[in-house]
Formats: structure tokens, sequence, C-alpha cells
């Protein structure tokens, strides 16, 4: 269990900040930050929640001080910048006022800039902000610490370079911290100063976020180079014809990667739009950021000069036609559907193909989500959103099991709390009738009167696909090939590209 650290603890630990900013400087670094945000020790001293002394230390800035105090004396000639949460983002915490104040306590003069985030580990949802929270949206925080005469950094959200000019050019901030968005596209900074497009962080917070908790490498939904930047670029290779069937986002990455390494691609899509079930994902309110990945394949595509054909069908006539050298079949997947009694039912459609709507919800009626997994938990969010009463019922002991817990920071909560909403979990659907549902639930079975849609989110299974590819090579990406989730999806249409030749 935590305890109060004893003075002498306090007073080593201020010494070993000072020993750590100095082997920093030794090593040659630029700038050594001192982190005084998102619930960390100083952060600790700071806050009114977690600083219960009774001795010198009640003081909030006494421990900060002397850390700045022996860090600037330990690295005298090394850039210092201080990072502070500009608010903890929970109740009994520190507000945008309470540290405003103690910032004019602190020996702010001691540091070169002051770098300001927000949040603390009791609200997460303000260290890493998820996507639909608004690009730039700790700017007007950070201008109020202009006030010392330091240049002010800020963080949250700063995705695009049109995010951090608006914060720059409104003398907001000085500078702009900017993490996640290396992630998805390690040149972004250059690429953005050049006028040019990186490849889009959709703020999804799954492989970033969620994944340094699990003291596993970091990977990147949009990237999936991310994490793999040390393997060599596969040798160069006679250019190909290759014909992509499906413009997902597994056959648009594979597009992508093949025209990149010069192969002559077409990519036939039977939809009028690119996208496919990524694009449905897109169109939810909390996934506001993901249609900015479609953008960026659409101008990839025509920047390597891919041939796109969409409301175009693939099919063994048109792929007898083109003659490709090599085929990736990225068609896509359907719903599964388990044969229970009642799922032929008029009311029970797929949940995917009910959100393309739309689809309007009768007044008294309770639309039923069967299936708490990412993709279920995500449109019950968005459902719910709109005022609708919902059910949502799930044989998972948590909803998204899949997911992790930034990922579904906000959507989650909101679900349980929202008094239209109930969640059965650790439940089976077995049996649809017109104004009722069968459920089981720790082998007991019940009637429930519930009337509305009932919406299956039990998983996909490949959409078929008769191509008459021959003895071509064929490579089979995405959930035709029975990925799961859209970074399956996008490595798998990325290794494609990649092995072609």
């Amino acid at each position: 269990m935590p305890r109060e650290l004893d003075i002498a603890e306090i007073e080593q630990i201020v010494r070993s900040f000072a020993a750590a900013a100095a082997r920093c400087a030794a090593a040659g670094v630029d700038v050594v930050e001192l982190h005084a945000a998102h619930g960390y020790l100083i952060h600790q001293f700071l806050s009114p929640r977690t600083n219960l002394r009774s001795d010198r230390y009640a003081d909030p800035v006494l421990f900060v001080n002397e850390v700045l105090l022996a860090v600037r004396e330990a690295v005298p000639d090394t850039t210092v910048f201080i990072r502070l949460s500009a608010f903890e983002g929970v109740e009994d915490g520190l507000d945008a006022d309470d540290t405003l104040a103690l910032a004019h306590q602190m020996r702010l003069d001691l540091v070169d800039a002051i770098d300001i985030s927000a949040g603390s580990y009791e609200a997460g949802e303000w260290i890493v902000q998820p996507g639909e929270v608004r690009r730039g949206v700790l700017a007007p925080f950070a201008a109020r610490y202009r006030t010392f005469g330091r240049p002010v950094c800020v963080a949250g959200r700063i995705s695009t370079g049109d995010a951090a000019e608006a914060i720059l050019g409104a003398g907001d901030a000085d500078l702009v911290a900017v993490g996640r968005a290396l992630h998805a596209d390690p040149d972004w900074p250059r690429k953005v100063l050049a006028g040019q497009a990186p490849r889009p962080c959709i703020a999804c917070n799954q492989g970033c976020i969620d994944s340094v908790h699990t003291q596993q490498p970091i990977w990147c939904v949009a990237n999936p180079r991310t994490s793999h930047e040390w393997l060599p670029a596969p040798p160069p290779v006679r250019p190909r014809r290759v014909l992509v069937v499906g413009a997902g986002v597994a056959g648009l990455e594979a597009a992508r990667s093949a025209a990149e390494r010069g192969h002559r691609v077409t990519v036939v899509e039977a939809a009028a739009q690119v996208g496919g079930q990524y694009r449905i994902a897109a169109q939810l309110p909390s996934r506001a950021e993901f249609g900015r990945l479609l953008d960026w394949y659409r101008a990839e595509l025509r920047r390597l000069e891919v041939d796109l054909r969409l409301s175009t069908r693939g099919d063994a006539e048109l792929v007898a036609s083109l003659a490709p050298d090599a085929v990736v079949i990225a068609t896509g997947g359907v719903g599964a559907v388990p044969r229970i009694p009642g799922i032929d039912c008029q009311r029970v459609a797929d949940l995917r193909t009910w959100l393309l709507g739309p689809a309007s919800v009768p007044d008294a009626a309770t639309v039923t989500v069967w299936g708490a997994d990412r993709v279920g938990v995500a449109a019950a969010d968005a459902i719910a959103v709109d005022g609708a009463r919902l059910q949502l019922i799930g044989a998972q002991a948590e909803l998204a099991p899949e997911a992790g817990f930034r990922e579904k920071i906000l959507a989650v909560p909101r679900l349980r709390s929202n008094p239209l909403v109930r969640i059965e979990l650790q439940t089976t659907l077995e049996a649809v009738e017109p104004d009722r549902l069968l459920i089981g639930r720790g082998g007991v079975r019940e009637w429930i009167a519930v009337a509305g849609p009932v919406l299956v989110s039990q998983g996909t299974v490949p959409a078929p696909a008769e191509l008459g590819a021959g003895d071509r090579p064929t490579f089979v990406v995405g959930e035709a090939g029975f990925g799961v989730s859209a970074d399956d999806a996008i490595r798998q249409g990325a290794a494609a590209g990649m092995a072609i030749g």
C-alpha cells in the first residue's frame, strides 16, 4: 500500500532528479523536461487529493521548487522544460484556476519553457484525448501561461499542420507537442513543413496508448510499419500488373504498397465509395478522425497513378480482360448470423447494414444490439447518444474486451451512465419473436418483452468471391482473409503489396 514518504526519502528523490538531469546532459540531450503533470510524483505533491501531509511538504509547491532548483544547478547550460497539467480532470482535483495559482508560486524563472498538458490517471481522457475531442483542445489553457514570460508549449490533439498553425497563429503557444501523429508517420514534421500530407493519426488510442501499458512494442492502426521501422525495404522488382479487388482499407493499403514499389495497379470496388466496413466506422461520432485515413488513401492512389474503378464488380470476366500478373482479393466480409430461432424475423438486421440506413427508431421502441464487442459497443454508443432506448446484450464479461481502456474511455462510461441503456453481459440471445426475446444467463432462460430492431454484431465471415484468378499469385487480405480489425486488414494489405514480385 502507498505510504507517506519521510523527509530523508524526499531529499534523496530531489538529489535523484538532479542526478538524472546530469546524466541526460552528459549524454548530449537538447532538452530536459521535468514531468510535473498527469498524477506522477510532483503532481501528487501539488494536488490536494494526494498531498495530505502535515509537515513542511504540505506546501504544495515546496517539492517542485526544490526539484527545479536542484535540476537547474545540475544542468546550468541545458534547456529545461516543465510539464504541467492545466487541470486534473476529476471533481476533487486541481482545476485550471487552481493550477495557475500554484504556478505563480513555482520557481518558473528556473525553466526555459512551460509545457501544458492536462489530466491525471483518474482522468486519462485528458492525458491522451480520443478522436472525438476537438483538435488543439488545450490551447486556451496554455495561453494563460504566457503571463510568465517564458515560451509556452502545448499538447493535445495536434494531429494536423492546420491545427498546429492555428495555435501558433493565434498566439496561444510558441511550440506544439506532437506525439501520436509521429507513430502514424515519423516524417510528420518534415511533411507538414513541406506542405505534404502525412499518413494521418486517427486518434484511436489502440496501438500506441493502450499497447504501451502491455509492455509490448507499440503499433499503429494507420501505419503497419510502426515498431518495424528497422526492417529493410524489400529489394527492387520488375514492375507487374496488379489487380486489387475491393477498396476497403486492406485493398487500399495493398494497392498503395504495391504502387509505391513501382507496380501498375488497378483497384476495382463494387460500391460507389472506397472504405468498405471501415467507412461505416468512420461515420460514428466517436470515430470522428477515421475518415481522414480514407481521404489520405484516396490522395495516395492519385499520387501513385493507381487506376481506381468504383461501382465495378470484380469477377472472372474482369480478371480475364485485365490479365494481371497478381491478384489481391480484398472483398471484405459479411456479418456472421448465428442460426437461432427467429433470426429471420423482420426486425432482425445486421448491425453494419442498419448503420448504413439511415434507420429511424419509433419513440416507444428499444434498439437491441446483440454483441458487446468493439463494433457493438461503438455502435450502441452512437445509437444511445442519439437518444434512443437501447439494450446491449453480450456473452462477454465486459464491454468490448478486445479493446483497451483508453480506446473506450468515453464510450463505456457514457453507456453505463445513460438511463435509457440496459446492459446485459454474460448473456446469450436464444430466440427472437416479434415482441419479445429469449435470453440466457447463468444457465437460466428468460423471455423479456422488448419491441424494436435487433441488430446483430457477431463478427464477420469472408464474403463470397469467385474471381477465377487461375494460377496467378493471389493474396487474400482483410476480412476476406479472416482479419478481425482495421489494423489486421492494413497490415495484411501492406504485406501483400510488399510480397508481389
